[in-house]
């Protein structure tokens, strides 16, 4: 029983031991499997003596990895030492590694450059361990690839950081939170501190807060934009405080899933690209304001497209909209009256290269109705020679054009003052001395009548000669008014009455066949003379009628406050602060020609026939008027007529205010100082005024008649000195006179003067002015009041 029990025993061994057989058969197929099939290389070794060298470790398995590694079969390399199997490899390195993982059981790795039949580069990564029955196994895999990849990475991570370190622009990595992870050294520069030093941290370790925040916030915009984003950025550098205008570029920075992980920023320095674009917009804007001062615009014409491309200002003469952007020959050619000419200068200019220098007349599309325009331009052309484009300037010269217009008018203006200037010196020469001689002949012919008895035959004759002498003194007064030399007394004159009086005397003399249309309700008053004014009506009226003799016509009169446009043309400065009254005298004659308008207002110059006219007329006016500081014009177009406009300045002044003068008993007794350097007249002169009652002295030396003042100041009551003398003037006398006597009355003749007004007389203590000749009542009367005026108050008369 007990050897049955023990062999079935032993039969259930054996079973079980078959079983463990093949249970370790099929491990051993498994591992062998694993070991063949494994993707990486792995070899057994077998350690023999201290394993301190490479002939001690022999080869007992090597797996086909391993045999595509090394290129040989297993029977090739089992039983080979790894000196022999591997004599290219640095054993050096390896050997010392395998001898410690033998000895110490404790696995290791390492990388070495393998160098197979002579091919090099291959690396491999080894990973070796220790068995239990103290085989060395070494597994590994070849990772020249993995290893070439690292290296062109690590060489292009180089380049990358390289060039971003060269880089002038900063340049910035940070995560989501705000934190960075990189920078390049401008950035570096801008923190004023290493990469090392910014890494892990944020904006609000080195900047204020409120830069910070504004960083921040940029971030947040371009990670919802999911986008890159711009915005401009004001940045100090805190190394050397450089301070600048930097555009900044934030872009979200993704992973492989899409999936934001950081952003990415980059600054650049624009501050001198701004700097240079202000200075391009301020001399865009000089170019602007300098073509629109100057009224220029520069134009471009493209022959092969036939369009026109203009300047802004270009655009404006042309009355065009400045924001168009171009427009077509054409539209141009439409805006120009004489287009046919212009566009044959053009023509000539592309086809044979003729100057192009022309000034012509425009229609503006909108604006004025009219300009002109002077026109340069140059053609380029290709290296061929073929015409591209025509490039030239435009400048607006209406103003000119008007200017040119208004000069000729001022010089056929000077040239009309210069001549009468002329002419007044000369008048004023003969009137001083014609003065003169008027007053002999009339104050000895009144002493004569006095003698003579009324109704006799000398008497008629000496009224006759008197009347004659009336008649020069009229004539010497007419040639100083035209001559602005007259000094007759200027009052506030309301012009409407003058001219009501004289157009009702014009009425009595003009033909019936001229109609005379008035229209004179203007109340205003100007500084004159009402006589000289009624001149201007007359002379004028009687030009325009004579005009109209030959057929019917209309003369037309109107009186009107001066356009304020007139105002500023005709009167400069002060001028006419209140303002000006024209008078208008149109008639519907021949009109004027052009070649004699320059002469119209020389002193005898007239288109009458002899016996008609004396050719006075116009030069009066002209003289009276320049006289008050007005101005004078004409317009006429032959054939159509003429217009006569007279311009005066207007006063604030009430007019025609009557000055009330008390009768006097003309004669008296007091003694009287004479003085004039002409005989004739000292001696009439003294005759007159005996003959009134007055004890006289006269002298003809302004010098002797001061010693004898200076003698007996108080020995006379009255001074009549005449102006115009060799050796002191009438106004100097007067002058060293009253500096000896201040209440010693004075009054001064003159038979012409320019050097001395009746304002400017009366303003140095002179009682009286008056004009030779002056006849006895005259004389009288001046004589009579100025004694008695000085007698009562010490007052004066201003002039007589």
């Amino acid at each position: 029983m007990d050897k049955v029990n023990a062999k079935a025993e032993l039969q259930k061994k054996i079973l079980e031991l078959e079983e463990e057989n093949k249970r370790l058969k099929g491990v051993e197929a498994l591992y062998q499997d694993l070991f063949d099939n494994i993707p990486l290389g792995c070899s057994v070794y077998t350690v023999l003596n201290d394993g301190s060298s490479g002939e001690d470790y022999i080869i007992r398995d090597y797996n086909r990895t391993s045999q595509e590694y090394e290129g040989k079969t297993l029977n090739e390399v089992v039983g080979k030492s790894f000196a022999e199997l591997q004599p290219f490899l640095d054993h050096s390195s390896i050997i010392p590694v395998f001898q410690k993982v033998w000895e110490t059981g404790v696995p290791d790795y390492y990388i070495i450059e393998a160098n197979h039949n002579s091919h090099n580069n291959d690396y491999y990564e080894n990973h070796i361990f220790k068995t239990a029955n103290g085989e060395l196994v070494s597994v590994y895999n070849n990772v020249t690839t993995t290893r070439n990849i690292e290296a062109a990475l690590s060489e292009s991570e180089l380049q990358n950081r390289t060039l971003i370190n060269s880089i002038p622009d900063l340049i910035w990595l940070k995560d989501l939170n705000g934190v960075y992870l990189s920078c390049n050294p401008t950035f570096e520069r801008f923190f004023g501190a290493k990469e090392s030093e910014i890494r892990g941290k944020t904006d609000y370790d080195f900047v204020d807060k409120e830069l910070a925040d504004f960083f921040r916030k940029n971030d947040k915009i371009a990670m919802e934009a999911d986008k890159p984003c711009i915005n401009e950025e004001l940045l100090t550098f805190a190394v050397d405080g450089y301070t600048g205008l930097f555009e900044t570029i934030k872009t979200p920075v993704k992973n492989g899933k899409d999936k934001a992980i950081g952003i990415l920023g980059i600054a650049r320095d624009i501050t001198e690209y701004r700097n240079a674009l202000d200075l391009l917009q301020e001399e865009q804007n000089r170019y602007r304001t300098a073509q629109e001062v100057g009224h220029v615009g520069n134009w471009e014409f493209n022959i092969s497209e036939n369009k026109f491309w203009a300047s802004e200002e270009a655009k404006r003469i042309y009355g065009f909209n400045p924001d168009s952007l171009d427009f077509s020959v054409d539209e141009v050619e439409k805006c120009i009256p004489e287009r046919e000419r212009v566009h044959k200068v053009l023509e000539d200019l592309i086809d044979k290269n003729t100057p192009y220098n022309i000034e012509f007349e425009i229609h503006p599309v909108s604006g004025p109705e009219s300009r002109y325009i002077h026109s340069i331009a140059e053609i380029i052309r290709d290296s061929d020679g073929a015409p591209l484009k025509v490039t030239g300037v435009i400048h607006d010269i209406t103003d000119r054009r008007k200017s040119e217009v208004e000069t000729r008018n001022l010089e056929r203006q000077l040239r009309q003052s210069q001549k009468l200037e002329s002419v007044g010196l000369l008048a004023g020469g003969i009137a001083h001395d014609f003065n003169n001689i008027l007053s002999g002949i009339i104050g000895y012919t009144e002493l004569s009548l006095d003698l003579a008895a009324p109704g006799s035959p000398l008497f008629k004759m000496l009224k006759q000669v008197l009347t004659a002498s009336d008649r020069a003194k009229e004539l010497v007064s007419q040639i100083l008014a035209f001559a602005r030399q007259s000094e007759d007394e200027v009052l506030p004159v309301r012009v409407d009455k003058v001219a009501d009086e004289a157009l009702k005397l014009m009425s009595s003399i003009i033909p019936a066949t001229i109609t005379i249309e008035q229209n004179i309700n203007c109340d205003l008053s100007v500084m004159g003379n009402p006589v000289s004014i009624h001149q201007i009506f007359m002379n004028l009226c009687s030009n325009g009628a004579f005009a109209m003799k030959e057929r019917p016509g209309v003369l037309k009169i109107t009186l009107r406050r001066a356009l304020q446009e007139d105002v500023k043309s005709y009167f400069a400065g002060e001028a006419a602060p209140n303002g000006a009254l024209e008078i208008i005298v149109e008639d519907t004659g021949d009109g004027i020609s052009p070649e004699i308008m320059d002469s119209l207002f020389d002193p005898y110059f007239t288109t009458k026939k002899y016996g008609e006219g004396s050719g006075m007329g116009l030069a009066v006016v002209h003289g009276i008027t320049k006289s008050y500081g007005g101005v004078i014009n004409v317009d006429s177009v032959p054939g159509k007529g003429a217009s006569f406009h007279v311009f005066l300045p207007v006063t604030d002044l009430a007019g025609n205010a009557e000055r009330v003068m008390k009768p006097k008993n003309a004669q008296g007794s007091e003694h009287i100082l004479f003085v004039d350097d002409e005989v004739p007249v000292a001696m009439v002169g003294k005759a007159l005024l005996e003959v009134l009652g007055y004890t006289v002295s006269a002298e003809t030396s302004a010098l002797k008649a001061l010693e004898m003042f200076r003698k007996n100041p108080d020995g006379y009551d009255l001074v009549i000195t005449d102006m115009t003398m060799p050796e002191l003037t009438g106004n100097k006398l007067a002058a060293e006179m009253m500096a000896i006597r201040a209440d010693i009355p004075v009054i001064l003749f003159t038979g012409y003067s320019n050097i001395i007004s009746a304002e400017e007389s009366k303003a140095m203590g002179i009682k009286a002015f008056a004009h030779k000749p002056v006849k006895k009542n005259q004389l009288a009367e001046l004589v009579r009041n100025v004694l008695d005026e000085s007698k009562s108050d010490g007052s004066s008369l201003s002039n007589t």
